[in-house]
């Protein structure tokens, strides 16, 4: 998520300035370098007739690696939070209180 944390603007369109970090969160998520770059700064509109790529402004990238952080924080706390509920579940009926579905 660091890789997208600094961006250039001389046009205001964003460019990834680090290119390690973004290698790291590529090998660590399992994603591919090109498409994550692709998804964090470009909008595809579908419409009935085209499909029209737009290169995001250096705010909308940034609310978009923001997003992708949130999502995958989340999902990692939600897997913490079953990992722990697991490991305390003692399996008797009535004993201990769920959160959550």
């Amino acid at each position: 998520m660091t890789a997208l944390t600094h961006f250039r603007s001389p046009s205001s369109l964003p460019q990834v300035e680090n290119n390690r970090a973004l290698d790291e969160a590529c090998r660590l998520l399992g994603l591919d370098k090109v498409k994550l770059c692709m998804a964090l700064t470009q909008k595809r509109i579908v419409t009935p007739t085209e499909i029209v790529t737009k290169l995001l402004r250096v705010d909308e990238a940034r609310e978009a690696r923001d997003a992708l952080a949130k999502a995958v924080y989340s999902s990692i706390f939600n897997w913490v939070v079953e990992r722990i509920n697991l490991k305390l579940d003692t399996g008797t009926p009535g004993m201990g209180v769920k959160h959550g579905s």
